[in-house]
C-alpha cells in the first residue's frame, strides 16, 4: 500500500486487519512514534475519502525488545 511505503513503514495486510511496524534502536523512539502517527493519520484520511471508517479504538502500539533494550528505552522516555 502506497501510504505505508511513503512513510517507510513495514506492513502486513490481512482480511480486515492491517499491521504496521518499524524496527528501531532505542535512541530514535520519538521519531519512530511520530512516523507511525503520521502514517495512521494518512490512512485515516484515505479511509474517510472513500467513506470507510478506521476503528481508532482498535489501534494498539506494542514494543518488543530485550531486557537491555528496555532499560535503554526507559532512560530515554
Amino acid at each position: 500500500m502506497l501510504i505505508f511505503d511513503s512513510h517507510q513503514v513495514n506492513h502486513h495486510l490481512y482480511s480486515h486487519d492491517k499491521q504496521a511496524y518499524v524496527s528501531i534502536t532505542a535512541n530514535i523512539v520519538s521519531l519512530s512514534r511520530q512516523t507511525l502517527e503520521c502514517c495512521i493519520s494518512d490512512i485515516t484520511s484515505w479511509c474517510s475519502s472513500r467513506r470507510l471508517q478506521l476503528n481508532a479504538a482498535k489501534i494498539e502500539l506494542v514494543w518488543f525488545g530485550s531486557p537491555k533494550c528496555w532499560r535503554n528505552l526507559l532512560t530515554l522516555i
